[in-house]
């Protein structure tokens, strides 16, 4: 980021400062890895607004209404080698989808993070456990947990 601040000047006289501010980024890219409440982005935003003079109310992060806690099933089912996990959060909070076999024994942590509100798309199963080698065709389950929330579905990986 960059800030400057520009002053237009008659004769020997200062007519007004204005600060002005380029950012080389999207707010898009920050991340939000704090689960304080409050999204990353959303800080960035106060402070900027801030360093230009104006006084916003201090940021907040407010659930949309209409958006629920949901775990869609994986697509496509059965998969081999890739699936893709889908899921939707009505507010902003610590969010971690698991992968079990059929005894209920933890073969991968997918997802373990802070996610914004909304839909996500972006969880992939790739048919290796936590060690990195490859499981064995079959059922599987993964459970998504959120504050207060958990939903399990079940898949099918066929080689």
């Amino acid at each position: 980021n960059r800030a400057a601040v520009v002053s237009k000047v008659t004769g020997n006289k200062v007519i007004g400062n204005k600060r002005v501010m380029s950012s080389g980024f999207s707010l898009i890219y920050i991340r939000d890895d704090d689960a304080d409440g409050v999204m990353d982005r959303a800080d960035h935003l106060h402070d900027i607004l801030t360093y230009l003079g104006g006084s916003p109310p201090p940021p907040t992060d407010v659930p949309i209404a209409g958006l629920s806690n949901s775990l869609s099933q994986n697509y496509p089912n059965p998969f081999n080698p890739q699936t893709t996990i889908a899921f939707s959060l009505k507010q902003r909070g610590h969010v971690r989808i698991d992968v079990f076999d059929v005894t209920g024994a933890l073969v991968r942590i997918l997802l373990d993070g802070t996610r914004a509100p909304g839909s996500s798309t972006d969880v992939r199963g790739d048919g290796h456990d936590r060690n990195g080698r490859k499981v064995a065709s079959g059922v599987y389950f993964y459970k998504l947990a959120t504050d207060g929330f958990e939903q399990t579905r079940r898949m099918v990986l066929l080689k």
